[in-house]
């Protein structure tokens, strides 16, 4: 979901836009996270965005969905999508608390519902971008 966005619409949004910033995913292309003023976790896009003054032009490359509540509970940030048209997280939007919690209490019973292995090398890779987004 995070490959629909590039350093091309990036670079038109800036060229129509005058002080925008732009912030991504961390799962962007790495040329679209080198283009973006900041980059970071959901939450650090919603917290920096927030914490941005009053009027701040923003371009956030993301889920859709999560752009178009930012655009709804912010009405005093002027926000965008980098991509308008672009899909949105099925998985993502599937989550909710409720099965978190259920998962979570899972785990603590001992067992584990639809468990996902991987090789070694996706692990060291993935665990490497989680304490990335974690820092931010």
């Amino acid at each position: 979901m995070h490959q629909q966005y590039t350093v091309e619409q990036i670079a038109t949004l800036r060229s129509q836009i005058s002080d925008l910033k732009v912030i991504v995913h961390p799962e962007c292309p790495i040329e679209v996270v080198q283009a973006s003023d900041s980059y970071g976790s959901t939450k650090k896009i919603i917290d920096e965005v927030a914490a941005s003054p009053e009027g701040t032009k923003w371009a956030i490359g993301t889920d859709n969905n999560l752009v178009n509540s930012m655009i709804h509970t912010l009405p005093n940030h002027d926000i965008r999508s980098i991509n308008a048209s672009a899909f949105s997280c099925i998985t993502m939007n599937r989550i909710r608390l409720a099965h978190l919690l259920w998962t979570l209490e899972e785990i603590e019973q001992g067992s584990t519902i639809q468990q996902i292995t991987v090789d070694e090398a996706t692990q060291i890779s993935s665990l490497k971008a989680l304490d990335r987004m974690l820092a931010k």
